[in-house]
C-alpha cells in the first residue's frame, strides 16, 4: 500500500520510501525478537516431534524468517550505504526501546499507532500494521511478546492448513476443464428463464462451486469472466 508516496516527487518521495521501509524493518525486527523468545522457551521445555529431533529445530524458521525480511527491507531503504545504514541503526533502536524496563506502555500507545498507520500509507508493508498493533497490545497488557509467535506458530500447524492449497487445486482444475462454463449453462436451463433468473444463476453457480474450491477467491476467478453481464 502506497496511497500517498505515490504523489510525491523528489525528497520528499525518497524521504518516504526511507521512513516506511525502517518502520517496516523495525516491526519485522521485534516480531523476530518475539519469535526467538519463543524458540527460547521450546527450547528449555525440551519437546521433540519424533526420533530425537527437538522442537525447537523446527521453529527457528520464524526468526530467521522475520529477520531475512527485516534484512531485505534495510537493503532496499535507499540507494545508497548510508541510508542501509540508518535505517539499521533506527531499528536497532527500536528494539532497545522496547527491551528497556520502566517504560509506560500507555505513553506509547497513541504515538505507536500513528506511526504505524503513517508508515503502512507511505508504503509500510501491510503485515508491519498488523504486527505492529498486535506488539502494542501485548506491551500494553504486559503479556510476553513470545505470544504473537505463539499464535503464529500454532496457525502454521493447524491440521487444516493442507486442505488450502488442495481446494485451490482442485478449483484450477475445474476452471481449465471448462467446468465452470457447463456449470453456468445447466442452472441457466434451470432458473435462467425465471424472473431474476440471471441473479439465481450467479448466486447457485457461485454456491456451487466454492463448495468445491473451499475459497471465493478462485470462484471469482473461474466465474467472474462468465457471468460479468
Amino acid at each position: 500500500i502506497s496511497t500517498f508516496s505515490q504523489f510525491l516527487k523528489g525528497r520528499w518521495k525518497s524521504w518516504a520510501h526511507f521512513s516506511s521501509h525502517t518502520w517496516g524493518g523495525g516491526v519485522t525486527f521485534l516480531m523476530a525478537m518475539a519469535a526467538w523468545q519463543f524458540v527460547q522457551d521450546e527450547k528449555g521445555a525440551g519437546n521433540e516431534i519424533a526420533y530425537g529431533v527437538a522442537r525447537w529445530w523446527i521453529q527457528m524458521v520464524l526468526p530467521l524468517g522475520f529477520a531475512s525480511i527485516a534484512l531485505r527491507l534495510v537493503w532496499h531503504a535507499g540507494p545508497h550505504w548510508k541510508y542501509r545504514i540508518l535505517s539499521a541503526a533506527g531499528i536497532l533502536a527500536m528494539g532497545v526501546l522496547v527491551s528497556r524496563q520502566g517504560l509506560d506502555p500507555e505513553q506509547w500507545i497513541i504515538p505507536g499507532i500513528v506511526l504505524l498507520l503513517g508508515a503502512t500509507l507511505l508504503g509500510a508493508p501491510l503485515y508491519t500494521a498488523l504486527g505492529g498493533a498486535t506488539l502494542l497490545y501485548l506491551w500494553r497488557e504486559d503479556f510476553p511478546l513470545s505470544g504473537m509467535a505463539t499464535s503464529q506458530y500454532s496457525l502454521s500447524t493447524e491440521a487444516l492448513i493442507p486442505t488450502i492449497p488442495l481446494f485451490t487445486l482442485a478449483g484450477y482444475f475445474m476452471a481449465e476443464s471448462q467446468a465452470s462454463k457447463r456449470l453456468v449453462r445447466v442452472f441457466q436451463a434451470m432458473v435462467g428463464q425465471y424472473r431474476a433468473g440471471p441473479a439465481m444463476v450467479t448466486l447457485l453457480v457461485c454456491a456451487f462451486f466454492t463448495a468445491f474450491t473451499g475459497g471465493s477467491g478462485v470462484t471469482i476467478l473461474a466465474l467472474g469472466p462468465l457471468l460479468l453481464p
